[in-house]
């Protein structure tokens, strides 16, 4: 039925599709249900039409009786229940407002709109039932306990006119420690709010018990949790308000901005981690862009809540998604502030909420100038009296160049460059502080730990090491000597980036190691991968344990990304991700990391994320799957989520012991892209030939060539100066090299056709090659 033009004033023969006492003739379709809204004057108005299309012209879906064709959708279409599990939480928010509140304190002013953060609405608008004038029920988007919106209920109360209004049908049994919060406003202290919540059960759906809600302390908002336990085991059908009074109470008028009916009082759920600007844009002086992401919690989260803190105290909220990123159109800069401190608040299904995880958003001077962002990598390791490389790979000014590195080593003395080499003479612990400068001038540092010993660490395996050389049989060997060998299922030999590796066909090739040497204070786990494409959860290694220690290393959910977890003493896991996902078709050295007090995440010999661990590795007994989660008993795969490995796993290796980056660096030291030869005679400085073929349609070949060691940046980006695909992001020997690029962005997907930029950085120097990609 198209309603775009003409909405309830639409003639349709109701009766042919939709027969009185009849069962319905067929479904129906409608086209154009924003007519309320592009038809109406002003939200009033708007909220009118809307009510009297859906539920008809007496604005009551349990009195649909009128002259007019158009009896409401609700004549023809009963209520289905939406409310069915616990917690059920509603804070009656639409998704839109004018100001966004938290526990009833406005911490955003200003009209916004996400409808994801729409919460479960009333079943009827309105059923409010009375032996006389009913009380009137309204959205109000003057006021909220969370959100932008609220119910309000209004008008001349007395014992002759005791309102129930029905708002949930409801299909859910209460729980055994069942109760309900109600947070309420009836804007004096210590006022009755006359309320009473019922629930009517299937055993008699039209019979109510009320539960008294009882006086709020405070004019502004109260919450009363209401004991349900007595009625545990018992099926609720409806849910409701009463509003009674054995007084007359002319305009009387209260709010209501929740219901949450849960098993005991609110949890708080592990929080959001890993937070970080993934992209930034200061749009003026005091204004920037952002794109947020970060590591979801490992429990249901009903929402996250983002904040930005101000400099005076307090914080603000600048959005909220169901997700683990969130773009922020406008962040105000106040005070002249150097940096802004953004919260991720993951909250939870039954309205509790974790601690929040923070990152910043650096501002530059004047408003046209963003801050330069140091990395210095770490934690290192060294031997006293030989050199050690330091690196600064990863640093970037978001907006110009980096035109300085100065480092002081912890010991007195200092240098200067991208990747500078010093020999520290006495063992210890140094803090060494990389500050770099950018073409503006503007400065920042950060430092990173140098742990400094007599002798070298042992740099082979020492609990389980799996080079896949044998290149036949049905057993990968443990090279440490520990008789830990694992089993293979399935899985071919294939050539790796150095001899053999496995290939698993992602629907069900693995490996098991039943059993394997554990350690109860420190660990690493590292591997070379290709993978050809992102199964969910795919796993690269995991011992199955349900205790502190357990781990995983492999790819996030649906998404792709690289992604490790560790569980901790507490039961709850620690998880680092990287932002982006896992390339396609290229061999990549990942390696996971836990020292007892941080876990971090490694590709290609760099950190991509880390996150605070507290716990005791694993100690007990527990399988090893590679390419594979097992089950319980470590003997095959997990019936439910199995999480197989799609493309190649090639030396693997665990420590008792936590790397330090140059270690891990070092493991990611082969060359993964296409050739490494002599360097052309009449190179002296970096070089990048012109793409052949250009224009391409479905890939071309990128040459480059390096006069000295360094690390090495190729990248690709559309004309907006976006990046859409890293094709090099490593350490590299001087040589010649060459990379073949198919067209498609870091998440495999085609880019559209037209030009793109190909930038090649290394050694302090940049070259840029136009491409342009036909159809």
């Amino acid at each position: 039925v198209d309603v775009q033009g003409l909405g309830y004033n639409r003639n349709v023969a109701w009766d042919t599709i939709f027969p009185e006492a009849l069962p319905h003739v067929t479904s129906l379709g409608f086209y154009g249900t924003e007519w309320p809204y592009s038809s109406s004057v002003d939200h009033a108005d708007y909220l009118a039409r809307a009510n009297r299309f859906w539920v008809g012209e007496n604005g009551d879906p349990s009195d649909t009786s009128t002259l007019d064709d158009w009896k409401g959708i609700a004549h023809y279409v009963p209520a289905r229940s939406s409310v069915n599990d616990v917690p059920f939480v509603t804070d009656f928010n639409t998704g839109q407002g004018h100001l966004y509140a938290v526990d009833g304190e406005v911490l955003h002013s200003g009209d916004w709109n996400q409808r994801g953060l729409q919460d479960v609405m009333p079943t009827w608008r309105w059923l409010a039932e009375s032996a006389g004038t009913p009380l009137v029920p309204e959205l109000d988007w003057t006021d909220a306990w969370v959100g932008g919106s609220c119910l309000r209920i209004s008008g001349d109360l007395s014992p002759a006119n005791e309102t129930n209004l029905k708002l949930f049908k409801a299909d859910l049994t209460l729980p055994p420690q069942a109760e309900i919060e109600v947070a309420f406003r009836r804007g004096v202290a210590g006022a009755e709010s006359r309320l009473e919540v019922g629930l009517a059960f299937d055993t008699n759906p039209s019979s109510f018990t009320f539960v008294p809600v009882g006086a709020g302390a405070s004019a502004g908002w109260n919450t009363a949790t209401l004991d349900l336990s007595a009625y545990a085991g018992q099926t609720v059908s409806v849910i409701s308000l009463r509003f009674t009074s054995p007084v007359s109470e002319p305009g009387y008028e209260i709010r209501v901005g929740r219901l949450a009916l849960r098993d005991g009082p609110a949890g708080t759920p592990a929080a959001a981690s890993g937070a970080h600007v993934e992209a930034a844009a200061q749009l003026d002086a005091t204004h920037a862009s952002a794109r947020l992401r970060w590591t979801a919690s490992p429990d249901p989260v009903r929402v996250y809540d983002v904040y930005r803190r101000n400099p005076g105290g307090g914080r603000s909220w600048i959005g909220g998604t169901c997700g683990a990123a969130l773009f922020v159109p406008s962040i105000a800069r106040l005070s002249n502030e150097v940096a802004t401190v953004i919260e991720i608040e993951a909250v939870g299904r039954d309205g509790g909420r974790a601690a929040a995880d923070t990152t910043s958003l650096y501002w530059g001077p004047g408003g046209d100038n963003l801050w330069p962002c140091p990395t210095a990598n770490g934690p290192y390791c060294a031997v006293t009296g030989q050199p050690l490389t330091l690196s600064a790979q990863g640093s970037f000014d978001p907006d110009g160049t980096i035109v300085s590195w100065d480092w002081t080593f912890g010991d007195g003395d200092t240098g200067t460059g991208p990747e500078p080499t010093h020999a520290w003479t006495t063992s210890g612990t140094y803090d060494v502080v990389l500050t770099v400068v950018d073409n503006a001038g503007r400065a920042e540092s950060v430092a990173a730990g140098v742990t400094v010993s007599d002798t070298a660490s042992d740099p082979l395996p020492d609990l389980a090491w799996y080079p896949m050389d044998e290149g036949f049989g049905a057993v990968a060997g443990d090279s440490t000597g520990q008789g830990n060998d694992a089993a293979i299922s399935g899985a071919a030999w294939t050539a790796g980036p150095d001899g053999g590796a496995l290939f698993f066909d992602g629907i069900d090739d693995y490996a098991i190691v039943p059993d394997y040497p554990k350690s109860s204070s420190t660990l690493t786990v590292s591997a070379w991968v290709r993978a050809d494409s992102r199964p969910q959860w795919a796993s690269i290694a995991k011992n199955w344990a349900l205790s502190p220690g357990a781990f995983h290393l492999g790819l996030y959910e649906d998404d792709g990304d690289l992604q490790a977890f560790v569980a901790q003493s507490n039961e709850t896991t620690v998880g680092v991700r990287e932002g982006t996902p896992l390339p396609l078709g290229e061999w990549q050295h990942v390696a996971l990391v836990c020292d007892g007090d941080l876990v971090r995440l490694y590709r290609n010999g760099f950190e991509v994320d880390r996150a605070p661990y507290d716990g005791t590795l694993l100690t007990t007994r527990a399988a090893l799957g590679i390419g594979v989660k097992t089950n319980g008993a470590g003997t095959a795969p997990n019936n439910t989520l199995p999480s197989f490995w799609n493309g190649s796993i090639d030396d693997l290796r665990i420590y008792g012991r936590a790397l330090c980056q140059n270690e891990v660096r070092a493991l990611a030291a082969w060359e993964p892209v296409t050739g490494a030869g002599s360097l052309p005679g009449d190179v002296t400085r970096l070089w990048l030939a012109p793409a052949h073929p250009n224009p391409f349609t479905e890939a071309t070949r990128l040459e480059y060539a390096l006069p000295t060691d360094a690390d090495v940046s190729l990248t690709v980006y559309d004309v907006a100066g976006r990046r859409v695909r890293d094709l090099v992001r490593r350490l590299q020997p001087a040589g010649r090299y060459a990379v073949q690029w198919d067209g498609r962005s870091r998440d495999g997907r085609p880019l559209a056709p037209g030009v793109y930029f190909v930038r090649i950085e290394a050694a302090g120097e940049r070259e840029v090659r136009k491409v342009l990609r036909l159809r």
